[in-house]
Order: C-alpha cells, then sequence, then structure tokens
C-alpha cells in the first residue's frame, strides 16, 4: 500500500530538470519562432513609418480673434493651404516629377491642424466630465452654449507627411513649408493692403466731356467720397505720417478741403451765368424734361378726375334721395385740377370705409404731386428762357477760364487721392507687417504607426512564451505516442 502511495506521488510531482530539459531540447524551435515574430514585428513597424516635416505659424491681423479677415470675411484655418497658395509655394520642389506628383493631390500631403492650448484642452475635458453637463438636456445644452466661452486658435501647425521612402528631399520640404508662409502673406497683402481704395478713374478725356454743371457734380461726389474714406482712416491711424513722403491722412483731407472751397465760386458763376459748353445741347436737355414732366403731370391730372368721379358716384349711391346729393362734390377744375369741395362731415362720412377712405388719399396724393411737376416745369421753362438769352460769344473767355479751374481741380484731386492711396499702402503694410509669423522653423522627424520601441519587446515576449507553450505541447504529444506504443508492445 506504501509503494503505491509514493509511486503516486511521484507522478504528480514537477520535475524542473525535466522542464528545463525540455526547453533545452527544443531551444532551436524556440529561437526560431521567437525570431520570426520579432523579425515581422519589425517589418511591420517599420513599414508604417512616415516622414513628418512640421512648421508652426501664428497669424496677427485684425479679426483673427473672431476668425475674420480685416474687411469682416470668415477665416479658415484651411485657408493657410489654399490650392493658389499650395501652387506658390510648390516652386521649392526642383524635382519636376515630384513636383507634379504634389500639385496633382497636394492636400494629400499637407494637412494643418489648430494648436490649442492645454489649458483649453483641460478645462473642456473637465466640462465633458461634470455630471451636471452629462446630465443636460440637448436642448439645454443648445441654450448654454450661447452663454459659453469659444477658443479660436491663431497658431497652426502646417504638416507635409509622406512614406519614410517618398521622392520628396527634406530641404525641399522645409522650403515648401515656408513657401506656404510667404504664400498667403503675399496673398493677403494682395487682398487688403495693395488695391487702390480710392478710385483714380476720372481721366482728362472722359471729364472733358461733360458739361460744366457735370463736371462740378463729379468733382463734388469725388471730393466727398474721398474725404469720407480720410476721416474713417484718421480714426484708426491717428496723426500717421508716411516716413518716405511726409504726408499724413490729416494733410490729405485738409488739402481736399481747401480744394473742395476754391472752386464753390466757379460753380456759382455757371449757375448764375448758365454757362454751358454747348447751349444746344443744353436746350434740349431742358426741353426734353419739360415734355416729360407735362407728362406726368398729365397723367397725375388723370388719376386725380377718375378718383374725383368715384368719389362722386360712391356719394350719391350712400345718399340717394336725399337733398344734399345735389350738392357739387367736384369744384370748377383750376389748371386742369379737380377742386376738393366736400364739407368735413361728407369727408368724414365717405372715410368710415376703407375703399372709399383709399380713394380720398388717391385722389389727394394725385393733385399733390401734379402741383409739384407744375412747378418743376415752371422752373424748367425758366431755365430754357434764361439759356436761350445767353450770349456764348460774350463769355467766351469766361469759360475759357472756368475750364481752366475744373480741369485744375480734376487733377488736384487725382493727385490727392493717389497721395491717399500710397499713404494707405504704407500704413497697411506697416500694420500688417507680421501678419504671419514662424512660431517654429521648420523640421523633420519619422513618425510609426506604432512605436517599435514598444512593439518589437512585446513581440519577442509574447513570441517567448508562445514558443515555449508549444514546445512543450509537442513535448507532451511525442510522450503521449512513446506511452501509447509502450502500452501496445506490453498486451
Amino acid at each position: 500500500m506504501e509503494d503505491k502511495t509514493n509511486h503516486d506521488y511521484h507522478e504528480d510531482e514537477i520535475d524542473l530538470y525535466e522542464l528545463l530539459g525540455v526547453l533545452w531540447k527544443k531551444k532551436g524551435l524556440i529561437v526560431l519562432i521567437v525570431a520570426v515574430c520579432v523579425i515581422c514585428a519589425g517589418v511591420y513597424a517599420y513599414s508604417k513609418a512616415r516622414v513628418i516635416t512640421s512648421e508652426m505659424v501664428k497669424l496677427s491681423f485684425s479679426g483673427i480673434d473672431k476668425h475674420a479677415y480685416p474687411d469682416g470675411s470668415a477665416f479658415d484655418m484651411h485657408d493657410l493651404i489654399a490650392p493658389d497658395i499650395l501652387q506658390k509655394a510648390s516652386g521649392a520642389i526642383s524635382n519636376a516629377p515630384a513636383r507634379q506628383a504634389f500639385l496633382t493631390n497636394p492636400r494629400s500631403y499637407i494637412i494643418v491642424r489648430p494648436i490649442i492650448p492645454k489649458v483649453v484642452i483641460k478645462e473642456a475635458e473637465r466640462m465633458e466630465k461634470d455630471p451636471r453637463v452629462a446630465a443636460m438636456t440637448m436642448k439645454a445644452v443648445m441654450e448654454s452654449e450661447k452663454n459659453a466661452y469659444v477658443y479660436r486658435p491663431n497658431q497652426f501647425s502646417l504638416l507635409f507627411i509622406e512614406p519614410k521612402d517618398g521622392p520628396f528631399e527634406s530641404s525641399e520640404k522645409e522650403q515648401l513649408l515656408l513657401g506656404i508662409k510667404s504664400a498667403f502673406e503675399d496673398t493677403f497683402k494682395e487682398r487688403f493692403i495693395r488695391p487702390n481704395l480710392l478710385a483714380l478713374d476720372l481721366s482728362k478725356d472722359e471729364f472733358s466731356k461733360q458739361d460744366y454743371t457735370e463736371q462740378v457734380k463729379i468733382l463734388d461726389e469725388r471730393i466727398e467720397g474721398y474725404l469720407s474714406f480720410l476721416n474713417a482712416r484718421i480714426k484708426n491711424a491717428g496723426h500717421y505720417r508716411s516716413s518716405k513722403t511726409g504726408d499724413s491722412f490729416v494733410d490729405i483731407a485738409a488739402s481736399l478741403k481747401n480744394l473742395n472751397n476754391s472752386f464753390i465760386k466757379v460753380n456759382a458763376a455757371i449757375n448764375t451765368m448758365h454757362l454751358t459748353k454747348s447751349k444746344k445741347m443744353q436746350e434740349e436737355k431742358h426741353v426734353y424734361k419739360i415734355k416729360m414732366i407735362e407728362k406726368d403731370q398729365k397723367k397725375k391730372q388723370e388719376e386725380a378726375l377718375i378718383a374725383q368721379d368715384m368719389l362722386n358716384a360712391v356719394w350719391k349711391r350712400e345718399h340717394k334721395g336725399q337733398e344734399e346729393e345735389t350738392t357739387n362734390l367736384a369744384g370748377a377744375s383750376q389748371n386742369g385740377l379737380p377742386a376738393m369741395m366736400m364739407d368735413a362731415d361728407a369727408l368724414e362720412k365717405l372715410s368710415q370705409k376703407e375703399y372709399i377712405s383709399m380713394l380720398i388719399k388717391k385722389t389727394l396724393d394725385a393733385r399733390v404731386q401734379a402741383s409739384s411737376l407744375k412747378v418743376d416745369r415752371e422752373f424748367e421753362e425758366q431755365e430754357l428762357a434764361a439759356l436761350q438769352g445767353v450770349d456764348m460769344d460774350a463769355g467766351k473767355d469766361y469759360r475759357s477760364f472756368i475750364e481752366n479751374e475744373l480741369e485744375s481741380t480734376r487733377s488736384r484731386v487725382m493727385e490727392l487721392g493717389s497721395k491717399a492711396n500710397a499713404l494707405n499702402r504704407e500704413y497697411l503694410e506697416k500694420r500688417y507687417s507680421h501678419i504671419i509669423q514662424v512660431q517654429n522653423p521648420p523640421r523633420s522627424f519619422i513618425s510609426y504607426h506604432r512605436n517599435p520601441r514598444k512593439i518589437i519587446p512585446l513581440s519577442f515576449v509574447a513570441s517567448l512564451f508562445l514558443a515555449i507553450f508549444i514546445a512543450f505541447f509537442m513535448e507532451y504529444i511525442s510522450n503521449a505516442r512513446k506511452r501509447n506504443v509502450r502500452g501496445g508492445k506490453g498486451d
């Protein structure tokens, strides 16, 4: 009985020397399995390697804090890698096939990412974990966002990403990222700094074709427009003075005001003497205006008469059989206009109904407009009569003086406008001299989908355990077969 117990004990006992012997016996298999797994893991890790060239830029122009350009239009971070900007920057790639590959799909190589401070990220994470936020309904969340703090970054990372064996040189990628910065800056200046904000399209030939009164009107409008722009710029720039010419917005505005005052007398003389370049042309204009006024006046008179007749018909229908219906509702016409001779009671009764009130208003409006057109017609007739009495030869010398004054004023206005544009460009160039700055210069580094320093040791450990398991399993199978063979012989 004792021998059987000892035999069972030895059967259950683990012999470490036997285990080590199995491992030593299967050492070749173990090494092979581990080596294959480690090599495969390394190949996988390194085959996913990418070369990333990174550059950090900062934008600093008015409006960027609200993600808007100086003119109020919306800014989007992808404006930094717009197609036209990437097209300009691609000149840094000297290899023609590589440049063509880049231009075919530049967004597959270039990406832009906002840089958000850690403080903002932590605050956002804290709010997400807040149970009160989690318990809020969607409606409450939307309402709370109205008063929520919105962070709009002005720092961005520009990344050029390609496979490790890509066709681009490191120096080319770095120059391309710097080229994006330069291209964006140049595009910004083309859009907001270099254009002439004041129109300089008042050419001598076109100006000379206009009549005196038209020339004065054009100059008045142009001077007022320039002054409006200069006054707005003075509010922002103050007494900024050009380092090149010594001009300031205040000086140019003062010159325009003096210029405006200098030809007021010229304008008064033109109107007083009815001076014109072409007497016949001006007469035709007045005759045409008189005809159009007469046409409109007649139309309004007819509208008033029709409305008055309708009012008479309504009055008779409402008071049929009464003595008042014989009262003259429409008096004698004066200058073709119907006279409203209804008494206050009659008008009050008629206006109680909406459609009748509309007829009364229509009648009165038509009469007022007709009277106004009559005044306009009389004025045009007086102007025409005065013009017909002008002796063109008598005012020849004076007209020559006026033409010289108007041309001199036009030339001076264009000169001041040109100075204002140049000064504005210089001011904006200085104000937006650092609209985009490189915070961190371009640098290249290798990025892996899985870190080889982690994946290779892990694969080594995992493959080692797997190899040991396979070794013991194979030994177990081998021993089982041997026992079966010995058992068969014993039988």
